[in-house]
């Protein structure tokens, strides 16, 4: 649903926002971690020789920064405790999101309402009629060299458009006219008539009926030396 998807985007913008936050402090700390090792190397080394006093600027002896405010232990102890928390906070929103998409299971039920069968091999395109058109239904292009129309109320093919000699990879229903154009690795378009009327009579007619053939374009389109992978109005 639209917004649990918007709830979603947030919930992951807030996780996002809590790593870039915890990266930020764990280079912090890391820095905070390098500087400690280093002043306590130095201090457990000889002394280095004081300088001569001919080397000293004249404004007086040269300034030493503050020592670091945590040592390596403290350091190390506080990059692990940050990185349990956010782990810990992105563990809660994981599970937020999982109880919030699994609240009604009705709502989120993907499995198939209905199944559309009759090619005998892949299905390269899918092409709804447009809403302009009026018909519910759609169409689909399959490597077994056909197009067939379906009525979204019915699970079975309505017209089958056999016009081409190769595998159909796409087609397009016209968003105002009864016509389709497909494209086929036979290196043609085909624009055809497309048989609104075979739905109405397949719903009136009883038992199976076989889909009707359509076996000629209105227009073949030719020119390419290759395979034809799309098409469109």
């Amino acid at each position: 649903p639209p917004d649990a998807l918007a709830r979603l985007r947030v919930l992951f913008g807030q996780i996002e926002q809590e790593f870039q936050a915890l990266i930020q402090e764990n280079a912090t700390l890391r820095e905070n971690l390098a500087r400690a090792t280093a002043v306590s190397g130095s201090s457990s080394a000889a002394p280095a020789p004081a300088p001569p006093l001919s080397s000293l600027p004249s404004a007086g002896p040269p300034a030493i920064g503050p020592p670091p405010s945590v040592g390596p232990k403290e350091a190390h102890k506080a990059i692990k405790q940050k990185t349990v928390e956010t782990m810990a906070k992105f563990t809660r929103w994981v599970t937020h999101v999982r109880e919030m998409t699994t609240t009604d299971k009705k709502e989120l039920d993907w499995s198939p309402q209905r199944r559309f069968c009759g090619h005998t091999d892949g299905i390269w395109d899918v092409a709804a009629f447009p809403a302009s058109s009026g018909f519910p239904g759609f169409a689909t292009a399959s490597c077994d060299g056909t197009v067939l129309l379906w009525h979204f109320a019915h699970s079975r093919p309505f017209a089958c458009y056999a016009g081409h000699t190769g595998s159909v990879n796409a087609v397009r229903i016209h968003p105002t006219h009864p016509l389709a154009v497909s494209a086929s690795g036979d290196g043609t378009a085909h624009i055809w008539a497309v048989p609104l009327d075979g739905a109405a009579a397949m719903a009136d007619t009883d038992g199976d009926p076989a889909p009707l053939v359509i076996s000629q374009p209105l227009l073949p389109l030719g020119g390419h030396k290759g395979v034809v992978s799309g098409a469109c109005w």
